[in-house]
């Protein structure tokens, strides 16, 4: 929604106030919010190939790490394992978002690819709950 809500506010400013700088600050945000669109775009198409070409298996948290970035922002590391073609694969991202369901042991579904199983999609990352 945030990339919605950039390209909308940043359409508006720029079409009522285009000759002067709140136009200009409102093209900037337009722009922003286009980039965040195409990338929420590109992440759904990436994961509908993998859940249409794909397999489905079993994923559990097998590690939680707390990363202390810069500024005093912190992130969290998650380390998933599953099985994919008869060998124990893992998968590990890293989000500074609101992960907070995901506890060690817990099991999601993830989708792989059979001709590279280390192309994986987790909905649950994406809030997606299949």
């Amino acid at each position: 929604m945030v990339g919605e809500a950039f390209f909308l506010i940043g359409l508006i400013a720029s079409v009522f106030n285009l000759p002067n700088e709140v136009g200009f600050i409102g093209l900037l945000f337009a722009v922003i919010g286009a980039i965040i669109i195409y990338r929420k775009i590109k992440i759904f198409k990436y994961g509908l190939y993998v859940m249409r070409h794909g397999e489905k298996t079993v994923a559990t948290v097998s590690n939680i790490t707390n990363i202390d970035n810069s500024d005093s922002n912190w992130s969290r590391e998650f380390t998933l394992k599953y099985e994919a073609s008869g060998k124990t694969l893992s998968y590990r991202f890293s989000t500074n978002s609101d992960h907070r369901t995901m506890a060690k042991g817990q099991k999601f579904p993830i989708f792989y690819l059979p001709s590279n199983p280390k192309l994986v999609f987790l909905p649950k990352k994406y809030h997606l709950y299949i």
